[in-house]
């Protein structure tokens, strides 16, 4: 749900955002939603660390919009932009200003290396808690 969800909301901001043709919306479109998945992918540790399912609703809900907030305000200032184009929160904004081939890369880079470092935490948190 939280894709389709994603798809829709990059599809509206690419085409608003005037973009030339159809290849590169679908790119747009593609690197958003994954870009959303690694955002989201803290999630996933963070309710495995809280066992309270309130709690970890509230600590998710206060992350992601925390995440949100600051990398739209650090993406205002100049000096930031090197550092926070590794950052899959940043990436959410990123993949939607520019299509070039590096940019690409990096945004499946980030993405890819930030649910596979999620995923990772969670298995050994898992594994760690199991073996309890």
């Amino acid at each position: 749900m939280s894709v389709g969800i994603s798809s829709v909301i990059g599809f509206l901001l690419a085409k608003e955002m005037g973009t030339g043709s159809l290849k590169t919306l679908i790119i747009q479109i593609v690197l958003f939603t994954f870009a959303q998945i690694a955002l989201h992918s803290i999630c996933f540790v963070i309710s495995m660390i809280v066992k309270k399912l309130g709690t970890a609703i509230a600590l998710n809900s206060i992350s992601l919009i925390a995440l949100n907030v600051l990398s739209e305000l650090f993406l205002e200032k100049k000096y930031a932009e090197p550092i926070l184009k590794f950052i899959p929160a940043t990436q959410v904004y990123l993949s939607l200003e520019n299509t070039g081939i590096s940019n690409m890369l990096i945004s499946i880079i980030v993405s890819a290396f930030g649910i596979l470092s999620s995923v990772f935490v969670t298995y050994v948190l898992f594994r760690k808690n199991e073996l309890k």
